[in-house]
C-alpha cells in the first residue's frame, strides 16, 4: 500500500488508497462493502445506464440499510426509472427466495418484520456504533426516548428530503443528496462498526468539494474548510476511537470519559451531517 501511494500522483487513487486504512475496512464486514459497491456502481451508471443502475441498486438492498439510502438517493434526484427497477429486482428476488423455501411471500414478509421489530422496537433493542438512540437515552428514559429518536430520524429524513428537492430544481449535487442519505441511515438505523464504510460518499463530497460549487451551491463563510473536516473525519475513521478506548485507554483513563470515546462516531456522523446540510444551504435569490 505504502509504494501504491508513493506512485499515486492522482489524488483520487490516492484517497482510495487512504479510505482502505479506515477502521472499517480492518474488521469483518460480512458483505457490507459487497452492497455499498452495488450501490456506488447504481450511483455512477444512473445518468446513462438507468437500467442497469436500478439492477446494482436493487442488488444493494441485500442489506436495506446499506442499499436504501441509493434508492432514496435515485427517487430526490428523479430517477423514477431506476427506482421502479431496484424495487423490482427486489420483489423479484423475495419471489425466488420464496420458491426456494416453499413458503408464501405473506409468511416471509411476516418473518422478516418480526426479525426488524426485534432489533429496533422491541426491549432487547440492540445498539450498533452509529444511531442517535443511545444518545437520546442519555436524556430520556423509555418510551420517550423510543419516540424521541424515531421523531429525530424523521425530522432528519425531512431535510435530506428538502435539501434532494431543492437540488434538483435549482442545479444538481448528486454526490452531495447520497451523502446525506448515507449518512440518515448511520444515524437512524442500527449499524455497526464496519458500516462506517457508509461514510464513503461524504468523505469523497467532502474532499472534492468544487462539484457542489459547480451546481451554484454555497457554503456559509463561517464554516470550516471542506478539506479540514475531510481531514478530521478520515482521520478519525483510521484511528477508530471507540475501539482504542477498549483496546488501549480503558483503565488508563478514568472510566468518567469512557462514553465520550465509545458516543465518538455518534457524534462525527451528526456532525459530518450538519455541516453538509449547511454547506449546501443556498443564498435566496
Amino acid at each position: 500500500m505504502a509504494e501504491a501511494a508513493a506512485s499515486a500522483s492522482n489524488p483520487k487513487r490516492l484517497m482510495v488508497l487512504m479510505l482502505l486504512a479506515c477502521g472499517g475496512i480492518r474488521t469483518l464486514n460480512q458483505f457490507t462493502l459487497l452492497a455499498l459497491g452495488c450501490g456506488l456502481q447504481g450511483l455512477v451508471l444512473a445518468g446513462r445506464r438507468p437500467l442497469s443502475a436500478g439492477v446494482w441498486i436493487g442488488l444493494a438492498l441485500i442489506k436495506p440499510h446499506i442499499g436504501g439510502p441509493f434508492l432514496l438517493w435515485s427517487v430526490l434526484t428523479g430517477a423514477a426509472r431506476t427506482a421502479a427497477i431496484a424495487v423490482g429486482v427486489v420483489l423479484g428476488l423475495v419471489l425466488v427466495f420464496c420458491a426456494r423455501v416453499a413458503e408464501s411471500p405473506f409468511a416471509v414478509l411476516t418473518s422478516y418484520a418480526g426479525a426488524v421489530e426485534r432489533v429496533y422496537v422491541s426491549v432487547e433493542h440492540l445498539t450498533g456504533t452509529t444511531e442517535l438512540h443511545p444518545l437520546v437515552h442519555l436524556v430520556l428514559r423509555a418510551p420517550r426516548a423510543e419516540l424521541a429518536t424515531l421523531v429525530i430520524g424523521l425530522a432528519l429524513l425531512a431535510v435530506v428530503c428538502g435539501v434532494g428537492v431543492i437540488a434538483r430544481t435549482r442545479g444538481r449535487a448528486s454526490l452531495e443528496i447520497a451523502a446525506l442519505a448515507a449518512l440518515w441511515s448511520l444515524l437512524s438505523f442500527r449499524h455497526l462498526s464496519y458500516n462506517l464504510v457508509l461514510m464513503f460518499p461524504a468523505i469523497v463530497a467532502l474532499r472534492f468539494p468544487e462539484a457542489g460549487r459547480s451546481h451554484g451551491l454555497v457554503a456559509l463563510r463561517a464554516l470550516p474548510s471542506a478539506r479540514s473536516v475531510f481531514v478530521v473525519t478520515l482521520a478519525a475513521l483510521v484511528v477508530d476511537v471507540p475501539m482504542l478506548w477498549r483496546r488501549a485507554l480503558d483503565g488508563w483513563l478514568p472510566a468518567a470519559v469512557g462514553p465520550a470515546f465509545l458516543h465518538f462516531d455518534r457524534v462525527l456522523v451528526l456532525g459530518v451531517f450538519v455541516y453538509l446540510v449547511t454547506k449546501l444551504r443556498r443564498t435566496a435569490k
